[in-house]
């Protein structure tokens, strides 16, 4: 199940047949039973919230999850404006390792070196060299992800069977 407040994005989404079902709608005022889902993920979603809202959310995502909860985000505050005609693309909030693992997460990096990357996480000029070093920096880290652009943090709430 999707949820997307974002007509358009809604569309394409359906079009690319990402999710079986979708709720069009702000995921903050969604209302769904309690262990909904053995997983909830929001892939960069928290930086388009100001910092209570997805505090908000972190929670509510937890009561939603019976397993895990995962969340994909630019690591600390990454400045974006309005594009595609979408004014939900703005940035209000910034995550950082710290921010994530005091909430019980496992963090590792994404994307490389963070210097290596600038506005919508597009390789820094000269692409031709900052593209490669963002790739053979990945698995440093992926163990170190203070340094990367992004973070993907992973909540476990429950043991899962053979896991």
């Amino acid at each position: 199940m999707g949820i997307e407040a974002n007509p358009p994005a809604l569309a394409e989404s359906r079009r690319n047949r990402i999710h079986d079902e979708y709720i069009e709608g702000d995921a903050r005022r969604v209302e769904l039973p309690p262990a909904s889902f053995d997983a909830v993920m929001m892939i960069d979603l928290l930086e388009h919230l100001e910092p209570a809202d997805g505090l908000a959310l972190l929670g509510k995502a937890q009561r939603l999850a019976r397993k895990k909860v995962i969340v994909f985000t630019p690591n600390g505050f990454v400045r974006q404006d309005e594009y595609g005609g979408n004014p939900l693309q703005v940035h209000r909030s910034g995550w950082t390792v710290e921010d994530l693992r005091g909430r019980g997460y496992r963090l590792y990096g994404i994307g490389g070196l963070k210097a290596l990357r600038g506005d919508l996480a597009i390789p820094r000029r000269p692409r031709v060299v900052t593209r490669p070093l963002a790739n053979l920096t990945q698995p440093a880290v992926y163990r170190h992800p203070k340094h990367a652009f992004h973070l993907l943090a992973v909540k476990t709430l429950s043991s899962e069977e053979g896991g």
